[in-house]
């Protein structure tokens, strides 16, 4: 059984209850007994205290993770993908393509030090000198 179908099971045994005036979590544990004890103990565990109105209202309470462990499968962490993987025109445009001397040592006006000075060390005042003038 996978995650979606544990789901589907959970809302079935929900979708018997009449959720007209509300039901509460121990409501919806003495329902489960002796059903399903993994979602009786998944809900137990992620669903709070008080009165909900409809199965949605409870069931979205419960992280994906659970789902996974509730099914005996082992929690592996979101579906990512390398970035690599990813087309992208990144490299193609002006900023890929830039053959900036930002970060290089030794160039003249370009890697800011703290306190507005220059990477050469007069503070840019030959910057400013050739300027105004």
């Amino acid at each position: 059984m996978d995650g979606s179908e544990m789901q589907e099971l959970l809302r079935g045994y929900l979708n018997e209850m009449d959720w007209g005036a509300g039901v509460t979590k121990d409501d919806l544990m003495a329902h489960l007994a002796g059903r399903d004890d993994a979602l009786r103990t998944m809900l137990n565990e992620y669903v709070a205290e008080g009165a909900y109105q409809s199965a949605d209202e409870a069931m979205t309470l419960v992280p994906e993770q659970a789902w996974q462990d509730v099914q005996g499968d082992r929690w592996r962490g979101a579906e990512s993908q390398y970035v690599e993987d990813v087309e992208s025109n990144f490299q193609d445009g002006p900023v890929g393509q830039a053959e900036s001397d930002t970060h290089r040592v030794g160039t003249r006006g370009a890697a800011k030090r703290e306190g507005g000075g220059d990477a050469t060390g007069d503070g840019g005042r030959a910057d400013i000198a050739a300027t105004s003038g």
